[in-house]
Parts: structure tokens; C-alpha cells; sequence
């Protein structure tokens, strides 16, 4: 069953999260997660968003979601990004 994770965050350093950015894609890759939504463009129809970008991610299943967050190469991103922006991040299956 496909999964995603869906992140929802503030960013308050530009340079670090561009550079969590750069540096997290191979990553995704790696588990064969495609990034499908990236954005800060958002169109309210209701409410108000708790948080400024909305990211989107692939993957073929829940375990390979899993495997991108728990992998130890990813920990040190997870610092940086976590230094860069606050947020929520899930795994959604469908």
C-alpha cells in the first residue's frame, strides 16, 4: 500500500533548510520516495493553516517511509532540519 509523509512547517532559517533540502533528496531516493508537493503556495478554503509549507512525499509503502526516518544517515538531517524549522511531520497510507 502506497504511503506518504506529509510535513507541515515553519521555517525559520532559509539557509539551513535549503541545505536540509539538498541534502535529504538522495535520501528520499534512496527508499524510493518522490517528492510530490513542496510548496508554501497555499489556497485557504477554510480555517487557516497552522503552518506556512506543506511538503509531500512517496513512497511504495509504509515501511519504506519508516525505514527513510529511522535510517541512520538520515539522523543528522533530521538535526539540521529540526534546527531549521518546526513543524508535523506523518505517515499517511492509502
Amino acid at each position: 500500500m502506497t504511503a506518504y509523509i506529509l510535513a507541515t512547517l515553519d521555517i525559520h532559517d532559509l539557509q539551513k533548510f535549503a541545505r536540509y533540502r539538498e541534502l535529504v533528496v538522495p535520501q528520499i531516493q534512496r527508499f524510493d520516495g518522490l517528492t510530490i508537493v513542496n510548496t508554501e503556495d497555499l489556497t485557504v478554503r477554510e480555517g487557516r493553516p497552522a503552518r506556512r509549507r506543506v511538503i509531500l512525499v512517496r513512497f511504495p509503502t509504509a515501511a519504506l517511509a519508516n525505514a527513510f526516518l529511522d535510517a541512520e544517515a538520515y539522523q543528522p538531517l533530521l538535526k539540521l532540519r529540526l534546527e531549521a524549522a518546526t513543524g508535523e511531520v506523518v505517515i499517511v497510507e492509502s
